[in-house]
């Protein structure tokens, strides 16, 4: 017999707990030639917290917390720019058969989509996509394992 749409859904908790392959700290090139790092917590308590900075040279020069959490049977990543609240955005229905997360709001202007994806035992790409003045716009960070 076919398995029934219950069965085969994952619950928010099971999707968030998914993401357990973002967990740890990433490195890599940011624009300008500055270097991105960032941290990513487990998923226990039900929340992902994540913390990043960018450096120019040994100086901070622009920081971001990131909280992922289940709400109405949805994961929403809400992205703390600089500290402050910003828009909130929704995951897609994950592929249990890959390390790849989307998370999008049609309503903002950039990014728009967030995709976080395990490219590698210890690489990870995010890509923003959205409209920058208009026109389309793509950001790749190519992250690694320090």
């Amino acid at each position: 017999t076919m398995p029934s749409f219950a069965e085969e859904a994952e619950t928010p908790e099971a999707q968030l707990a998914s993401l357990a392959w973002l967990e740890g700290v990433w490195r890599g090139d940011s624009m300008g030639g500055r270097t991105w790092e960032a941290v990513y917590t487990s998923a226990s308590g039900g929340q992902i917290h994540s913390s990043n900075k960018d450096l120019e040279g040994s100086k901070a020069v622009s920081f971001e917390f990131e909280r992922f959490f289940e709400r109405d049977g949805k994961v929403i990543l809400n992205p703390y720019p600089r500290g402050r609240s910003s828009v909130e955005f929704e995951m897609a229905p994950p592929d249990p058969k890959q390390k790849r997360a989307r998370f999008s709001n049609d309503k903002h202007d950039f990014p728009r989509h967030l995709t976080y994806e395990r490219t590698g035992e210890k690489t990870l790409r995010i890509t923003l996509e959205g409209l920058s003045d208009g026109k389309p716009q793509n950001l790749v960070l190519e992250l690694r394992r320090p």
